[in-house]
């Protein structure tokens, strides 16, 4: 049960993520800091998560972690699809554990 935890865990701050950069993308503020904080724990979390019981599941997520960065979210759309891509890895982490 304590991966499920963790799991539930990266799931929750993968959410809270992704929510303060909706908030940023809809309200066309910058909320950089806060959101880099966040993206920080959430790989801090994951990697907790992978640490303490490695699944196949967790692959997606944490190659869509280490992606994202790299998507230039003011320029291009790929980060918001990569965004979505990730939440949805991240629910099947928790569902399928």
């Amino acid at each position: 049960m304590g991966e499920v935890n963790r799991e539930i865990a990266a799931l929750v701050m993968y959410s809270l993520t992704m929510s303060l950069g909706i908030a940023a993308r809809t309200r066309r503020m910058s909320f950089g800091r806060w959101h880099h904080a966040l993206y920080a724990l959430t790989c801090v979390v994951t990697m907790w998560s992978v640490v303490g019981g490695p699944f196949p599941a967790h692959v997606p997520c944490v190659v869509i972690l280490a992606i994202l960065p790299a998507t230039r979210p003011r320029i291009s759309r790929r980060h918001d699809l990569l965004a979505i891509a990730g939440l949805v890895s991240f629910v099947t982490l928790v569902l399928t554990i």
